[in-house]
């Protein structure tokens, strides 16, 4: 999108802050793409451990894939794995990276399908729906289908699969 990454770890965050006044849950949310994103010999999980304590790790922990250390689809279903045994607090945290997702790709889509077929489209469509609508049958599982972000996410994603369908 061009926008600084804070961008998206702050609206999750934000999200996140619009269901729970839990300020371990708001700064997991906002860390939760640390872990994944930044190699371990700049940021590790016992550096989150120190600075952030047992609690925000294990729930960033949940919410993280290691594409570096695994394959694309093992990495998400170990994800999956993970948001299912996992604290609901994360569960939390991915409904919102969730919402934040795929409305944005939502919003790009309006401004530019090219850009968002070039890359989203094909195979990278199909594993992403699978992923995403995993992820979705897990948050509404546990946080239940009456939840708030379970209600806003539904439609989202339906969009979201409407796009692909055209772009594929």
């Amino acid at each position: 999108s061009g926008l600084p990454y804070i961008v998206h770890l702050v609206g999750v965050s934000y999200i996140v802050g619009r269901v729970t006044d839990d300020e371990d849950v708001i700064v997991a949310a906002l860390l939760h793409d640390v872990l994944e994103d930044i190699s371990p010999d700049r940021y590790s999980e016992s550096d989150m451990r120190r600075d952030f304590g047992d609690r925000i790790t294990d729930i960033v922990k949940t919410v993280s894939h290691d594409e570096r250390k695994y394959d694309k689809e093992l990495a998400r279903k170990k994800y999956l794995e993970q948001l299912t045994i996992g604290p609901l607090e994360a569960v939390l945290v991915s409904a919102s990276d969730l919402l934040h997702n795929t409305t944005d790709i939502v919003y790009w889509y309006g401004k530019d399908p090219s850009k968002v077929a070039e890359v989203f489209g094909g195979d990278k469509a199909k594993l992403r729906d699978w992923f995403w609508e995993g992820r979705y049958g897990i948050i509404s599982d546990r946080l239940g289908v009456d939840h708030q972000l379970t209600l806003e996410l539904r439609p989202k994603l339906d969009e979201l699969s409407a796009i692909h369908a055209r772009i594929m």
